[in-house]
């Protein structure tokens, strides 16, 4: 009596993996910055459907010009058009500031706030990075340029 079991294959055969199938699923892995900056856009994006802000003009200024902007420059980042793109940290600062009225008027829902708090500190830590990057940047420029000697006159 011959089983179904006999004719099960039971050794693993493991295929090689070329240097090139790793570099296609590598391409089509997402720049985790570019992640991050889609998720704070998404999160915003929810707290203006959500009605988080009022239509003062400061406050619909803000979230207008902050907002666009972002996302025109996050969209060339997505679709690769351009290889980087200037997003200043005046803009990541005023998303945070978004981002902030949002959770301090509750415009998110409890089962929410755990990835709210995930991308959160993410942004965080990326503000806080751009932040060192800049600085350092701006202390290097300093170094580089001169002194410029007194005039004796």
């Amino acid at each position: 009596m011959s089983s179904d079991k006999e004719n099960i294959k039971t050794d693993l055969v493991q295929e090689p993996v070329s240097d090139e199938d790793v570099k296609n699923v590598l391409k089509e892995e997402k720049n985790p910055v570019v992640v991050l900056l889609t998720n704070v856009s998404t999160l915003v994006d929810l707290a203006i459907r959500r009605a988080t802000f009022t239509v003062t003009s400061e406050e619909a200024s803000l979230v207008s010009k902050t907002f666009d902007s972002f996302k025109s420059s996050l969209a060339s980042l997505e679709s690769g058009d351009e290889a980087t793109v200037d997003i200043k940290i005046n803009t990541l600062i005023d998303l945070k500031i978004l981002m902030d009225t949002a959770i301090k008027r509750g415009k998110y829902e409890p089962m929410e706030l755990v990835t709210v708090g995930t991308i959160y500190t993410s942004f965080m830590k990326l503000i806080q990075q751009v932040s060192e990057a800049a600085r350092a940047q701006e202390d290097a420029a300093k170094a580089a340029t001169p002194p410029v000697p007194p005039t004796t006159e």
